[in-house]
């Protein structure tokens, strides 16, 4: 079940990669003001390149407060790190 939104909404990507969400948002909502943040700054360059209209932080201090928050496959890519350094990373993200 979708909610229909025609008022004006915030909403932060976060862990936003290189955008894609833009894509779904533009299809199905008209009202919206769009922040991607990333902590890669490789994925925020491409981002800025792809959709350079909209807003984009690499900074977590620049992080400010939204209606909606998105954080969808945000701990996809752990890498190398050790479990245990994993689960300290996910626990500070969520906190």
């Amino acid at each position: 079940m979708w909610i229909l939104i025609d008022e004006l909404f915030s909403i932060l990507d976060y862990g936003c990669g290189y955008g894609v969400l833009l894509g779904y948002l533009d299809e199905n909502f008209q009202n919206y003001d769009y922040t991607g943040y990333d902590s890669s700054k490789a994925m925020i360059e491409q981002a800025k390149k792809l959709y350079p209209d909209s807003k984009w932080i690499f900074n977590i201090d620049d992080l400010m407060k939204v209606d909606f928050l998105i954080a969808s496959g945000v701990f996809n890519v752990k890498m190398n790190y050790s479990d245990t350094d994993w689960t300290q990373y996910v626990l500070e993200t969520l906190k």
